[in-house]
């Protein structure tokens, strides 16, 4: 036969539940959300107790304070305020916002008889400081639980679902803790790098390289050399082509840890793509020499060489339409300097090519005519190829 009791946070404000000690405990629980006949979370589904350091914050503060109650083998049904489960924002999709729940809890062992005392001399006058460090705490446990919660969704394969779950631990703390002292900072700064680096391999696994990319610079600000952090960021921005930031991720890493299979493997990887970019780019020098060879020594056959050039639709039919005004101007241009470094090679060469077959160019004698349609065409809202 199972006792009743109810667990509401205005109670905890009366009176207050100490722990002497940490004291290990193992217990079964079923977990029932208002109205449901099945529960929604239950020990036997892992098929083994719950086992935790009561004290500790290993658990919801709401089971924390159920089972500090509890002496050995007994069975109770407790009544949970959401304030001491998963608060307002609940956790989607299992969980509904501001959600009390009944909790069938039987306590199996622990390692004392007595584990806990009530003593009333021990009560702490509420003050704004106690304030501070009860939403702390509060928002920290929450937090961890919804880490915990990722961790368990992620392996399972539920990528998603655990990276809102550590989106949400996040925004539960982020900005939004009071920081009494230095204990409290490095538990709050910890509990964030975790979340950061276990959404950035939640990202890297999806391939979303840009959201990696961004949660392994937030885990560096906090701890600027760590490891796993480095070496997300360096896989990431190799996944994106900046190889030459890749490699100073990279570095940073293997200086850290030389040994490291991981870091070795993906040193090899980014030495094969920085090798096959050098190639891409002489031969692509050399194609586009042999191009312009082309332009020089073959002017019969530039209708063949302008279609193979690569460049965009809207780039080709930008600049016929420009030429086209240009051939039907009279008017009379002055001569400007030519920015070169606004085009690619290949767009650079492109325009040489096609200003050539349209005879509107030439090197030694109507330079000018060439400044002006540069100058007109780099006003041009036009999209490069490159």
């Amino acid at each position: 036969m199972a006792s009743f009791k109810s667990i509401a946070s205005e109670k905890i404000d009366q009176k207050q539940i100490f722990c002497l000690f940490f004291f290990i405990k193992r217990l079964h629980y079923y977990a029932y959300f208002e109205h449901r006949d099945e529960p929604f979370d239950t020990s036997f589904k892992r098929r083994r107790p719950l086992e935790f350091r009561l004290g500790k914050y290993e658990v919801l503060p709401g089971i924390d304070l159920a089972v500090s109650t509890m002496q050995r083998r007994e069975r109770s049904k407790f009544i949970i305020s959401s304030d001491l489960l998963y608060g307002e924002l609940g956790c989607a999709p299992h969980i509904p916002e501001s959600a009390w729940c009944l909790y069938v809890i039987e306590l199996l062992t622990t390692n004392e008889s007595s584990t806990v005392i009530h003593d009333e001399q021990l009560l702490i006058k509420t003050t704004t400081n106690k304030q501070q460090i009860d939403d702390f705490a509060k928002r920290i446990r929450l937090a961890q639980t919804l880490r915990n919660t990722g961790n368990e969704e992620y392996a399972n394969g539920q990528l998603d679902r655990a990276l809102r779950s550590y989106n949400k631990a996040r925004q539960l703390i982020h900005k939004r803790v009071t920081l009494i002292d230095g204990k409290n900072e490095e538990q709050y700064h910890q509990l964030l790098l975790k979340l950061h680096l276990n959404s950035a391999q939640c990202y890297l696994r999806l391939d979303n390289f840009e959201k990696c990319l961004r949660a392994c610079r937030d885990a560096l600000v906090i701890e600027p050399n760590n490891l796993k952090a480095l070496f997300r960021a360096s896989v990431s921005l190799r996944s994106l082509n900046q190889l030459d930031e890749a490699e100073k991720y990279l570095s940073k890493a293997l200086a850290i840890d030389p040994q490291n299979h991981d870091i070795l493997t993906e040193v090899i990887k980014l030495k094969d793509a920085l090798d096959l970019a050098i190639q891409t780019k002489t031969k692509k020098s050399d194609e586009l020499f042999t191009l312009k060879e082309s332009l020089i020594n073959n002017q019969n056959d530039n209708d063949d060489i302008l279609s193979c050039i690569d460049v965009s639709d809207q780039f080709r039919l930008k600049l016929d339409s420009l030429l086209k005004e240009f051939m039907e101007s009279n008017e009379t241009l002055e001569p400007f300097t030519v920015q070169r470094h606004n085009f690619s090679d290949t767009e650079f060469y492109y325009i040489e090519l096609l200003a050539k077959k349209q005879s509107i160019m030439d090197y030694e004698n109507n330079e000018s005519g060439y400044r002006y349609y540069q100058e007109q065409f780099n006003s041009a809202d036009v999209d490069s190829s490159e």
